[in-house]
């Protein structure tokens, strides 16, 4: 429903003048453009079609360097397990030894009258006891007076165990085959126990350390077998 405007100035015999003026012209336009077909266009896609293309970087692997440090793959310090003065050193720094090798030795004399000395208490409690037990069949001897000796008995074979045993630890011996890379001490010294003398490596197994990148750990794990190393000779 719409309405049209006229135009009511009078004309020239003083009667209205009904022709349609410039505004009525343009709202009819609107209305009638109104009343068209109001179906929705199609609205065009933003996406447009893209031409990739993949570019190959070759199969030609970097090569990468870092600084690292050799080291034995089995080294330990060498000490003794008692106290006593050196008396012979029978290996060097650079000496290649083998398993079981004595490489030092304490001064024994000390050591050998701790044995002996273990020795006689030991013999002399077994003799008590022995008795003590003759006479305890008797009743002469109270039970009490039996279980202390045979308790000291027990004591003084552990006694002498201990000093038969601090005599062996007199030698220092080679724990496996390898080279000995520092001498701590000199002939003569005192050496306290667990004092380090010397120190030994395997001479067959080496270790390489250096630091690597997080981000290359990846790589390294996939294609380990790449890895080779290199030494620089400094003459």
């Amino acid at each position: 429903m719409f309405y049209t405007l006229y135009n009511l100035k009078s004309s020239r015999d003083g009667k209205p003048d009904m022709r349609l003026g410039p505004l009525s012209i343009l709202l009819s336009g609107l209305l009638l453009a109104a009343c068209g077909d109001t179906t929705p266009q199609p609205q065009e896609s933003l996406s447009r079609p893209v031409k990739l293309q993949a570019v190959s970087i070759g199969n030609s692997a970097s090569l990468r360097h870092f600084p690292a440090v050799v080291e034995a793959g089995d080294k330990a310090v060498l000490a003794f397990r008692v106290s006593g003065q050196l008396k012979r050193v029978d290996a060097r720094p650079g000496d290649l030894v083998t398993r079981g090798q004595i490489l030092a030795t304490l001064n024994e004399d000390e050591l050998l009258l701790l044995v002996q000395q273990a020795r006689a208490n030991h013999d002399l409690a077994r003799v008590k006891h022995q008795r003590n037990s003759e006479l305890r069949k008797t009743n002469y001897v109270s039970e009490y007076d039996f279980d202390t000796s045979k308790a000291a008995l027990k004591q003084a074979r552990a006694t002498l165990d201990k000093a038969k045993a601090n005599l062996g630890y007199a030698t220092l011996s080679a724990p496996y085959d390898g080279q000995i890379s520092l001498s701590m001490v000199e002939n003569f010294e005192y050496i306290n126990a667990k004092q380090a003398v010397m120190h030994i490596q395997s001479a067959n197994i080496i270790n390489i350390v250096f630091e690597l990148p997080s981000h290359l750990l990846p790589r390294v794990k996939e294609s380990g077998s790449d890895l080779s190393p290199g030494f620089t000779l400094i003459p």
